[in-house]
């Protein structure tokens, strides 16, 4: 094996592992780049059906004709199909060892993997022995078995990844999607009773390039082209059910969903659900880019149950998104996974270290977003912020008034970011808005042993108690929510790092529970300020907020309620 890949492969899996989970793609990378030779046998692969009718769609690949099979043999999904095996990863891939029964028998196999339409056409290629171990591979050899027949969307431009978002004005939504390769006039067709729509916003549309971003992998082995992205702003009447579809007559619309419209700020009332750290997974069983457990689809599902109760009418997501880190195609199917919920209600965001962080002087000098450096996250989350690389914006609904920040940005008291907080902060009508919640990703407050000088959890919540605890308190926020550690935690009202009577202070939440890996790095003696930890299990908040409460429950996605709080104002 080349050295120089092999030791980009050690560096990237250390980048893996200190996330404790495995990143089966930066593994097969250095092997499906190496020196390959061609596999023998008379390998076959047929994939069915030829047409694939909708996102989502369940593609049948028949094996056969392997000799020696290995549970180390591979089919990979790659879109598009003629895409350069030495230069581009596979979408995901399934290991022989899920074949079936029968497959280290026979060489034989029927495989079944889901496919999301990312507007272009789909090929599977048969690996053998994509053993990570390098011994074995050094021994064997990675072999290129076969390539199946290309199949493909019955519309490869069919406009999809609909999500809501907020913007700057009351009254205001926004939609954004995703349309493919084919440029054309988009628009948002929007009515008040199904199939028949009297309202047409135009959108804006626009993508961004490799170049754009920073470095590899997202510039190279994970780049993948995202198409054209699309935004339409619509001005709504509060409180009324719409139905809409999105699209052109060139590329197709899309399926018909419906949401009602949001409240106003300064109503009465609002449900909403707060989460961090989410990330996707593989209903197939397939691997990919940090492959998870299906706790991130059931904390999905568990959202979509809430939402379509009406218990919740927006989504709050405090950063580590999709978890993409320089692999495009992760975007695409994150979107695909959350659009049930969120093409029924707002679904609002700010960076992590996952999406933002990068050795380019803009933000900690740290290189989790693999390449990446925020521009996919911003191009495809266009929240209401104040300029390019400047994620932190305010919004109000109902009695809320919701600041945002980077906690992957400068927030001392010399920067931009700091004074922004500080303007907004001053600003909040309290009459109209009583209750004043602030969110970031990395916390404030945490229970965690990670004390690293260079973004660890302890030190980045130190500078931040430093530059931002006495603004918040002076200004009486009484709810901050944070992600980063992968556990739910809740503090007392604490100032200083010391418990302090209900209203003198923000109660904190951590919420990054939602779907990656958990985080068990938990402190001996619980700090006194920790009233709450949950490091075991995944789950999501719901919040039910009136001008005078605010009540948030903790679910977990398999022990249901583990966690309530009631605030009150006089």
């Amino acid at each position: 094996m080349n050295t120089s890949k092999y030791l980009l492969f050690l560096a990237l899996v250390a980048v893996s592992l200190c996330h404790k989970s495995h990143n089966p793609l930066v593994e097969l990378r250095p092997l499906l780049q190496g020196d390959r030779v061609p596999h023998v046998d008379q390998v076959q692969l047929i994939a069915t059906p030829d047409i694939l009718n909708k996102n989502g769609d369940v593609a049948t690949v028949r094996l056969s004709g392997v000799k020696n099979p290995l549970e180390t043999d591979i089919i990979a999904v790659y879109q598009p199909a003629d895409a350069d095996l030495t230069l581009t990863s596979p979408i995901k891939f399934l290991p022989g060892s899920l074949f079936g029964s029968n497959y280290l028998k026979t060489g034989s196999a029927i495989v079944q993997l889901d496919i999301v339409n990312m507007h272009t056409d789909v090929a599977f290629i048969f690996f053998k022995n994509a053993s990570t171990n390098e011994n074995i591979w050094r021994d064997s050899h990675l072999k290129v078995g076969g390539r199946s027949n290309t199949i493909t969307f019955s519309n490869i431009h069919h406009p999809n990844q609909g999500h809501l978002a907020f913007t700057k004005t009351a009254g205001e939504v926004k939609l954004m999607w995703a349309s493919g390769y084919k440029q054309s006039v988009q628009q948002w067709a929007i009515g008040k009773t199904s199939n028949h729509y009297d309202m047409f916003v135009s959108a804006h549309t626009y993508t961004y390039k490799a170049s754009d971003l920073c470095d590899a992998p997202a510039t190279t082995w994970g780049w993948k082209n995202p198409g054209f992205l699309h935004e339409a702003v619509a001005v709504l009447e509060p409180g009324v059910s719409y139905f809409y579809i999105y699209g052109s007559n060139s590329t197709g619309w899309s399926d018909e969903s419906s949401f009602t419209a949001p409240v106003p700020p300064g109503t009465d009332s609002l449900q909403f659900v707060a989460i961090g750290d989410l990330g996707k997974y593989q209903s197939d069983k397939s691997s990919e880019h940090w492959g998870e457990d299906n706790a991130p689809y059931l904390t999905t599902q568990g959202i979509l149950k809430t939402v379509k109760n009406g218990d919740a009418s927006m989504v709050l997501h405090v950063g580590d998104i999709a978890y993409a880190v320089g692999y495009s195609a992760q975007w695409d199917e994150f979107l695909d996974q959350i659009r049930p919920v969120s093409e029924r209600v707002p679904w609002m965001t700010l960076p992590g270290n996952h999406e933002r962080d990068w050795t380019n002087g803009a933000s900690l000098n740290l290189t989790d977003s693999l390449g990446e450096c925020g521009v996919p996250y911003e191009h495809r989350f266009r929240m209401p912020t104040t300029g390019v690389d400047k994620p932190w914006y305010s919004f109000e609904t109902g009695p809320v008034h919701f600041l945002t920040m980077s906690t992957e940005h400068s927030f001392d008291a010399k920067s931009e970011q700091f004074k922004f907080i500080a303007k907004d902060l001053a600003s909040v009508d309290r009459q109209k808005t009583p209750w004043l919640v602030l969110a970031g990703h990395r916390p404030m407050y945490i229970d965690s042993t990670n004390y690293e000088p260079d973004g660890g959890d302890q030190t980045i919540a130190k500078a931040l108690r430093d530059a931002l605890e006495p603004l918040i308190v002076k200004h009486k926020v009484d709810v901050c929510f944070w992600g980063h550690h992968h556990s739910y935690q809740r503090t007392c009202p604490v100032n200083n790092e010391k418990c302090v009577a209900d209203g003198q202070a923000p109660i904190h939440f951590d919420v990054g529970n939602a779907g990656f890996g958990m985080s068990t790095n938990i402190l001996k003696q619980k700090p006194d300020w920790t009233l709450f930890v949950d490091a075991e299990e995944h789950g999501f908040s719901t919040v039910v907020v009136d001008r005078k409460n605010f009540k948030l429950t903790y679910h977990g996605n398999q022990s249901g309620i583990k966690d309530r709080l009631h605030l009150t104002k006089p």
